[in-house]
């Protein structure tokens, strides 16, 4: 699941970036800026595995305060029961304290004895098509980030609320 492309798509540059050394080329450049973006992403990712009736799941979610509230796919964290959160080397059991269906979102929460990384929601309506965005999630497989660069594929406003479709090639 790629859920946190949510939040980081709405973010169009890191902030604090070194600025660029002469010499390097643009792609060396954009290179460093994606890199330093998955980077600065990374702690606020975690994993998120639970069990339904269909059997094991698993998935990625991110935290959007330190308390430890998290969002994730309404696939992983919607029906399913004794979900586990794991950020970095720690295992969190995690209790749902919201699941929309037709949104495909649920909100979950850890508690933690110390302040969680989080990624901060940006705005919508600072994305065009056309906008680069970058997407940051973790693979099934432990130990690391997927980070990828998408396009903004569409921008639709309904009922005062500006959608974004993100294109993935």
């Amino acid at each position: 699941s790629s859920l946190a492309a949510v939040v980081l798509s709405v973010v169009p540059q890191v902030r604090g970036a070194e600025p660029a050394k002469p010499g390097l080329s643009q792609a060396e450049v954009f290179s460093r800026e994606v890199r330093q973006v998955v980077g600065k992403a990374g702690e606020a990712i975690c994993s998120i595995e639970a069990d339904d009736e269909h059997g094991h799941l698993r998935g990625t979610g991110f935290f959007v305060d330190a308390d430890g509230t998290l969002l994730t796919s309404y696939s992983v964290g919607g029906t399913s029961e004794d979900i586990v959160v794991t950020a970095g080397e720690q295992r969190f059991p995690a209790t749902r304290l919201v699941a929309d269906a037709r949104a495909g979102i649920a909100i979950l929460k850890v508690a933690s004895e110390r302040p969680l990384r989080f990624l901060k929601f940006g705005k919508t309506s600072n994305l065009t098509v056309g906008s680069l965005v970058v997407t940051v999630d973790q693979p099934a497989n432990p130990g690391g980030l997927a980070g990828d660069v998408d396009v903004v594929g569409a921008v639709r406003d309904t009922r005062g609320d500006q959608r974004v479709a993100v294109q993935r090639e």
